[in-house]
């Protein structure tokens, strides 16, 4: 069980921290839950019963996203051509928590975009926002667990992927 002040990560919302747990004033039925505070936005407030926790998890260490800022370099972007494959590929890899994954995916969006740029072209709208998502979910975690601001994560990321 998570305890109180913990800083997790909650599903595919980012990173937050455990402010209370227990049975909220609004909830009738007496279910204990978890109460969260996104830590990219202080106002967002999250109720997770306690029986739903397998949707959290503690963040990673430095070292692990240090390992994979590293590996991001030597690594295949990923992109489906076909776009309703494409964005349940997305939805998967995201929900998954699967770093790699993660890190292939964005490398993937970025150089289609890259791509798209030096033919005068925009990234279309669904992958626009998928980079987005993305590299919130990968710059949130992994500045908290570097101990960094979510802007020097981005830069590394970025250069990494280049």
């Amino acid at each position: 069980m998570f305890q109180v002040n913990d800083i997790i990560v909650y599903d595919n919302t980012g990173v937050c921290r455990i402010e209370s747990i227990g049975v909220p004033e609004f909830v009738k039925t007496g279910d204990s839950y978890y109460k969260l505070r996104a830590l990219n936005s202080m106002k967002n407030i999250i109720y997770v019963k306690l029986v739903n926790e397998h949707l959290m998890r503690y963040t990673i260490s430095g070292e692990e996203a240090k390992g994979y800022l590293k590996s991001i370099q030597e690594t295949e972007g990923l992109y489906q051509d076909n776009v309703k494959v494409r964005e349940r590929e997305f939805m998967t890899v995201v929900k998954s928590g699967d770093w790699m994954e993660c890190l292939k995916l964005y490398k993937g969006i970025r150089q289609v975009k890259k791509k798209r740029q030096e033919e005068g072209k925009q990234l279309n709208v669904s992958d626009e926002r998928n980079l987005s998502k993305i590299e919130h979910l990968i710059c949130g975690e992994f500045s908290i667990a570097m101990d960094v601001t979510e802007e020097k994560v981005k830069n590394l990321l970025e250069a990494a992927s280049a």
